[in-house]
C-alpha cells in the first residue's frame, strides 16, 4: 500500500513552506505558444491557469494533494489539451510530483522540490553521475521577493529561489517563494516549438 510505503520515507512535518491546503488557488498569466499541427504553423497567446488544491490527505509525516492544473502540465500546451489532474506528495522535507492516477511509491524521477533551499543545491539525481547541472534539479539563484510577490503574500525577507531543470532537448524553470509556492513557471522546448512562461497573478489560501 502506498501509505505504508511513505511511511518509510521521511519524519517530520512534511514541507511546511508549500501551501497546500483544500481550496488552495494560484492563478498565472501565461504567455504560450506552440506548433499547429495541422498547418505547421507557430501559434500564440496569453491564457488564465487557475491551479487548485482539489483535496489533501494526511498520514504519519506525509501529505497528498490532488492538484488541477499544476503549472508543469503547461509543457506542451495547445488548445485541445485538457484540465490536468495530477498528485503533489510532501514527504518530510521533499515534493514529488506524480500522475493522476496509481498507488506507486515516489521515486527520484518525480522528486520536483526538496528543503531547504539554497544558491548552487543539485537534486534529483546523483552529483557525481555528471559533471554539469544538466538532468537535475538546480537553484540557480536566490533573491529577495519583489514588490509583486510581497503584495501576493510574501513576506519581505522572504527569497525567490530560481530551480531549473535543463535537458538536451528541453527546460523547466521555477520560482519558488516560502508560503506562496510557485510563483512563476517557464518551460522551453528546444526543437519544435512549445514553450510557456506563467506569472503568478493571485493567490487565495485554502480553509
Amino acid at each position: 500500500m502506498l501509505t505504508v510505503a511513505l511511511s518509510l520515507l521521511g519524519v517530520g512535518v512534511p514541507c511546511p513552506d508549500l501551501p497546500l491546503k483544500p481550496g488552495t488557488v494560484w492563478v498565472y498569466s501565461v504567455a504560450t505558444s506552440w506548433t499547429d499541427v495541422a498547418s505547421g504553423k507557430t501559434r500564440d497567446t496569453t491564457i488564465t491557469w487557475r491551479t487548485e488544491v482539489i483535496s489533501v490527505r494526511d498520514s504519519a509525516d506525509t501529505r497528498l494533494a490532488v492538484v488541477q492544473n499544476w503549472p508543469t502540465a503547461l509543457a506542451w500546451w495547445d488548445p485541445t489539451k485538457l484540465p490536468d489532474t495530477t498528485r503533489i506528495l510532501c514527504v518530510g522535507n521533499k515534493v514529488y510530483h506524480l500522475d493522476g492516477q496509481g498507488t506507486r511509491a515516489p521515486t527520484e524521477d518525480d522528486l520536483l522540490i526538496s528543503f531547504p533551499l539554497a544558491s548552487e543545491k543539485l537534486y534529483g539525481r546523483e552529483p557525481k553521475d555528471r559533471d554539469d547541472a544538466f538532468y537535475a534539479w538546480y537553484v540557480e539563484s536566490a533573491v529577495i521577493a519583489d514588490t509583486a510577490m510581497i503584495r501576493l503574500g510574501a513576506d519581505r525577507t522572504d527569497s525567490a529561489f530560481t530551480i531549473t531543470y535543463r535537458t538536451l532537448p528541453d527546460h523547466q524553470i521555477l520560482v519558488f517563494v516560502r508560503n506562496l509556492g510557485v510563483v512563476e513557471y517557464t518551460y522551453g522546448h528546444h526543437g519544435t516549438v512549445a514553450n510557456a512562461h506563467a506569472r503568478l497573478v493571485t493567490f487565495s489560501p485554502g480553509r
